[in-house]
């Protein structure tokens, strides 16, 4: 992934499913302008377990799970599709976005 800066490396998963583009721009404190072209995150869930869907909205019970000190990295997404819910209460995950390197 090649790398691209958004000002803030982490941000918080609620009970609540919001978008990754959302959960940037909150943590920022502004929207970001984020090019087209990046379309890709690794996700660091530091203290809790996440559920994240795409294209659909997860649950607290439905979605693909990512258990606390876990790594994700997703290609190829769209930040507008990719939801996250925390399992339980407030949830801290590093992240980082880029560029894919690979295309499909």
């Amino acid at each position: 992934m090649i790398p691209y800066e958004t000002g803030k490396h982490n941000f918080n998963v609620t009970t609540t499913a919001k978008s990754l583009r959302a959960l940037i721009d909150t943590a920022v404190g502004s929207p970001v302008n984020i090019p087209a072209e990046v379309d890709s995150v690794d996700l660091f869930m530091e203290d809790g377990d996440v559920r994240y869907g795409y294209g659909f909205t997860p649950t607290t019970t439905e979605g693909f799970p990512m258990t606390q000190r876990s790594l994700r990295a997703l290609r190829n997404v769209d930040f507008d599709k990719l939801f996250l819910i925390s399992i339980s209460g407030t949830v801290k995950i590093g992240y980082d976005v880029g560029i894919s390197d690979v295309k499909v």
